[in-house]
């Protein structure tokens, strides 16, 4: 099972969003940011303390387009390619994230 670290009012909705289409299995880890002292288990897996991350068995990943990007191009370890149901393909999936992460 994936764990997505996040906040309600972060980019990791968008991660949440890929999950939901690709109907994978995951979990979501609150994370507050404005926390004085943050959760051991997430700054195991991000040191740098920001959000999203997932940890996908040994995988770990943040910046929430390039986890996209690992999930819809099928890049998870040891599991079948799947992509998502009833969607563009994901070159379609790319020109919608990509003007998303310019400033």
């Amino acid at each position: 099972m994936i764990t997505v670290w996040g906040g309600q009012t972060s980019r990791s909705i968008r991660v949440v969003w890929v999950l939901e289409e690709m109907g994978l299995p995951y979990r979501v880890r609150q994370v507050d940011m404005l926390a004085a002292k943050q959760d051991p288990e997430f700054l195991a897996v991000n040191p740098a303390d920001y959000i999203p991350a997932i940890q996908d068995g040994d995988v770990v990943m943040v910046e929430s387009i390039a986890i996209m990007e690992y999930l819809a191009t099928g890049r998870r370890r040891g599991r079948p390619r799947r992509r998502i149901p009833r969607s563009p393909p994901t070159s379609n999936f790319r020109i919608w994230a990509k003007p998303v992460s310019r400033p």
